[in-house]
C-alpha cells in the first residue's frame, strides 16, 4: 500500500475477521477495510453461516465471496477459512469448524498480545472455539455487531442466526465488545457518496457499489438512497476505539426470540451506544483511495546508470527503453507548453496547437477533447484512468496516463507553473531531474539551432542511402504529414545513413523538442546498412504518397 505514514510495530494487532460476506453488501466494505488497515494483522478471514434451517449452505456462500473480494484486490496469499456449516443446536454443541480451529491457534500463539476477533454476523465460531478451548478466553478481544435494543433486547439478524452462541459469548468470561442494532445502524451512508468516493476506485470499488446497488433495488429494508454499513464498527473501533462511546453492562442472557431476559452477573461487557460513523466512513474512503491510486497511479521508478529504467507496478517490473523515455519526457514538455498556451489564448487554442504537433499521443487527444467538453476535473479523471484500466497500461504506458492526468489537473485549475513542472519533474525521479530541467527550460530556437549546427557537413553513409537525396524541394506541409505517420526509431534509422542536408529539411517541420531527442537517437542509432535501407524507403514513400 502507498502510504506516507508509520505504525509502531507494537501498535499493531492480531486480527481475525468472521463474516457471513455473501449475506447482504455491507460486510464486503468492513472486510475490504479491514485488507488496508496496516495497523491490522490479519490472521485469516472466517466465513460464517447466516441461517441454515432450510439445509442451504450459507457459509460456502461467504466463502465464495470472502475469495472474490480478494481476487479483486490481488490479495490470493490471505487465509480463509470455513467456518461452521449450521447454527449451533444447544450451547454446548462442538460442531466441525476451521475457523474455530484458527481462533484457538491464534489466541494460544501469543501470551504478550491478545487476538482481535471482529464477528461481523453470527458468533457460531467464537462460540465453538470457546467451549473447545475455554483456556483462550483470556487471549481474545472479540467485538461483535449483534444483538437488540438494551435494554429489552429483541429482533436483530445476527443474533437470531445463532442465540445458542451469543449464549455461549455471553456467558463466557471473554472480552466482549458488543455493538447493538441501535448503535450500528447510525453507519449510514448515501448512493451518492458510494458513487463518487468508492466506485471510480478500481475493480473492487466498482464491484463494492454494484453489489449494493443491486441488492438495493431489491430490499424492502432500506429508505431508498442510503444504506447502513453495519459492520464497519467492528473495523473502527478495532482501529481506534476512541471512536466510540460505550458503558459497562452485565453481559445478557437471550431467549430464541432475541429478548435479554437475565444477566451473567460475573461477566461484564463493554455495550457502545454512539459511534462515529464520519470517522469510519472517511478512513475506509481515503484508504480504498490511497489504495487504488498505488494500484493504477503510483510509479515507483529506479534508473541505472545508462539513463534507462524500469517501471515496478504491483511486484512487476516493465524495462523501458530509450523510445519510451523519450516519449514520456516529450509529453512532460508538451503538457507545459499546453499550460502556457491556456493561460494565454484560452484552453480551446490548444485542440488546434495539437492537431499540428508532431507528438501525437490517443489519451492526450482524448484528455484534450474532455478538457474542451465542460467536464468536471474529477470527472475527466476518472474517465482518464478508466482509459487506463480498460487498455491495461503498464510500464510507461502508465507513466503517460498519469502525466497527462497530472497536467490536466494542473492546467484546469490553474496551478501554480512550476508547481507543476516539478510535479511532473517529480514522475521521472531524482536522477533525472537535472536533465528534465534543463530540457524544458531550453529556448526552442537554441536547441534546434544546435541540433542542425552538428550535421553541417555530414554525408550520406553509402551510395546506397542516398534514398531522400531526392525529397529536398517539396512543401513543409508534406513533410510534415508524411512524417507523422512514420514512428520515431524508423526515422532515427533512416536519417542515420543520409546527408546533413537531408537531416536539416525534415528535422526543420518537426518541434524542436522532438528534434532534440531524434538527434540524440541518431547518434546512438547502430542499424546495420539493410536496415537504414528499409527504413529510407519508409520514409520516402510516406512522402511520395502526398506529392
Amino acid at each position: 500500500m502507498n502510504y506516507k505514514f508509520g505504525v509502531q510495530e507494537k501498535k499493531r494487532l492480531r486480527v481475525i475477521v468472521d463474516t457471513d460476506a455473501a449475506c447482504e453488501a455491507d460486510d464486503q466494505y468492513a472486510i475490504v477495510h479491514a485488507l488496508l488497515t496496516p495497523r491490522f494483522i490479519i490472521k485469516g478471514i472466517i466465513a460464517e453461516q447466516f441461517g441454515g434451517k432450510s439445509g442451504e449452505r450459507t457459509v460456502k456462500k461467504s466463502y465464495q465471496e470472502i475469495q472474490k473480494i480478494l481476487s479483486l484486490m490481488d490479495m490470493k496469499d490471505v487465509p480463509v477459512y470455513y467456518g461452521a456449516e449450521y447454527p449451533l443446536s444447544s450451547e454446548q454443541e462442538i460442531p466441525e469448524s476451521e475457523g474455530a480451529d484458527i481462533i484457538i491457534k491464534e489466541a494460544l500463539s501469543s501470551e504478550e498480545d491478545k487476538l482481535y476477533v471482529l464477528c461481523q454476523g453470527a458468533i457460531t465460531n467464537v462460540a465453538i472455539a470457546l467451549n473447545k478451548c475455554p483456556e483462550i478466553v483470556d487471549q481474545i478481544i472479540c467485538i461483535w455487531i449483534g444483538g437488540g435494543f438494551y435494554p429489552e433486547g429483541g429482533w436483530e439478524f445476527n443474533l437470531l442466526n445463532d442465540y445458542h452462541a451469543a449464549n455461549v459469548v455471553f456467558k463466557s468470561k471473554i472480552e466482549l465488545w458488543q455493538v447493538p442494532m441501535d448503535c450500528y445502524t447510525r453507519m449510514q451512508v448515501g448512493y451518492a457518496e458510494l458513487q463518487r468516493k468508492v466506485m471510480p476506485c478500481g475493480a473492487i470499488g466498482k464491484y463494492l457499489f454494484d453489489e449494493m446497488q443491486e441488492l438495493g433495488m431489491k430490499a424492502d429494508w432500506i429508505c431508498g438512497e442510503a444504506w447502513s454499513l453495519g459492520d464497519s464498527p467492528a473495523i473502527g473501533l478495532a482501529l481506534n476505539p476512541g471512536c466510540g462511546h460505550c458503558e459497562i453492562r452485565k453481559a445478557p442472557i437471550v431467549d430464541s426470540d432475541g429478548y435479554y431476559i437475565g444477566n451473567v452477573e460475573s461477566h461484564d461487557i463493554r455495550v457502545f451506544y454512539e459511534i462515529d460513523s464520519r470517522y469510519i466512513l472517511e478512513d475506509f474512503f481515503a484508504k480504498l483511495a490511497i489504495y487504488n491510486t498505488g494500484n493504477i497511479k503510483n510509479i515507483d521508478r529506479t534508473y541505472n546508470i545508462d539513463m534507462t529504467y524500469n517501471t515496478v507496478i504491483n511486484g512487476k517490473s516493465y524495462d523501458s527503453n530509450n523510445t519510451d523515455k523519450t516519449d514520456c519526457l516529450l509529453l512532460a514538455r508538451k503538457l507545459l507548453e499546453m499550460y502556457e498556451i491556456s493561460r494565454k489564448q484560452g484552453i480551446l487554442a490548444i485542440v488546434d496547437e495539437a492537431r499540428t504537433s508532431k507528438y501525437q499521443s490517443k489519451l492526450l487527444n482524448i484528455a484534450i477533447h474532455l478538457m474542451t467538453s465542460g467536464l468536471s476535473i474529477e470527472q475527466i479523471d476518472e474517465i482518464l484512468e478508466r482509459y487506463a484500466i480498460a487498455d491495461n497500461y503498464v510500464g510507461n504506458k502508465l507513466l503517460e496516463s498519469q502525466l497527462i492526468r497530472e497536467g490536466v489537473a494542473c492546467i484546469l485549475d490553474g496551478a501554480d507553473f512550476n508547481y507543476m513542472k516539478e510535479l511532473l519533474c517529480s514522475y521521472f525521479g531524482v536522477n533525472m531531474r537535472d536533465r528534465f530541467l534543463e530540457f524544458c527550460n531550453l529556448d526552442e530556437n537554441i536547441i534546434f539551432d544546435n541540433i542542425i549546427s552538428r550535421y553541417k557537413d555530414k554525408e550520406v553513409l553509402s551510395n546506397m542511402t542516398n534514398l531522400l537525396e531526392e525529397c529536398l524541394e517539396l512543401d513543409d506541409r508534406i513533410y510534415h504529414e508524411a512524417l507523422i505517420h512514420i514512428d520515431n526509431k524508423t526515422l532515427c534509422s533512416a536519417l542515420k545513413g543520409a546527408s546533413g542536408e537531408v537531416i536539416r529539411r525534415l528535422l526543420s517541420v518537426l518541434s524542436p523538442n522532438l528534434t532534440y531527442f531524434i538527434s540524440e537517437d541518431i547518434e546512438n542509432n547502430d542499424d546495420n546498412i539493410d536496415t537504414i535501407i528499409m527504413s529510407q524507403k519508409e520514409v520516402r514513400n510516406a512522402i511520395e504518397r502526398l506529392r
